[in-house]
């Protein structure tokens, strides 16, 4: 339960940031999330300082399924002002298709860089733009590969850390995005 309240702590903060600089101008800020029932209604209850101090109203949407429907919002040309990605690779893909704010154009960078580890900012760049801050990850796996296209890609398994490392540093080379977290 710790877990879970710390991590909407953060998530509150994050949106924190992002909608009192970004949509000051605004009466309300849209959130896409996954929290449903009691998680949602807990969200809602930290977001009434937030709306009281800035007079921005939040409406929040929660689902289970936020990657299918961000997506089909974004296509839609409606995507929600926040969303609380359960990945990187999704950011990514949003990036790569120019639809993601750089959050280096308002956002106090001196601010973020203190607080946060160079490797985390990295996590939510791309080609130099900060797409995205990240405030939880979890280890949901070791490596998952797909055995096929790895012989596909001619890549051998590797069996110590030093040939692991080599393999990515070949992936890379190779334009190939060899790890995902999240």
């Amino acid at each position: 339960m710790l877990k879970k309240i710390s991590f909407i702590i953060l998530v509150v903060l994050l949106i924190g940031m992002l909608v009192s600089s970004v949509f000051a101008a605004s009466d309300t800020v849209t959130v896409l999330g996954v929290w449903t029932g009691a998680e949602a209604e807990a969200f809602q209850k930290m977001m009434a300082p937030f709306e009281a101090e800035t007079g921005i109203k939040v409406e929040f949407t929660g689902t289970r399924d936020l990657p299918a429907v961000l997506t089909t919002q974004v296509e839609a040309g409606n995507p929600p002002d926040v969303s609380a990605l359960p990945n990187p690779g999704q950011m990514i893909e949003f990036a790569r298709a120019g639809k993601l704010v750089d959050l280096s154009t308002f956002m106090d960078m001196d601010v973020l860089q203190s607080d946060y580890s160079p490797t985390w900012l990295d996590l939510g760049t791309y080609k130099g733009k900060l797409n995205g801050v990240f405030i939880s990850a979890d280890l949901k796996s070791l490596v998952w590969y797909n055995p096929k296209a790895f012989a596909a890609a001619g890549y051998t398994v590797p069996t110590t850390w030093e040939e692991m490392i080599a393999l990515s540093d070949k992936m890379v080379a190779d334009g190939k995005t060899p790890w995902a977290i999240g």
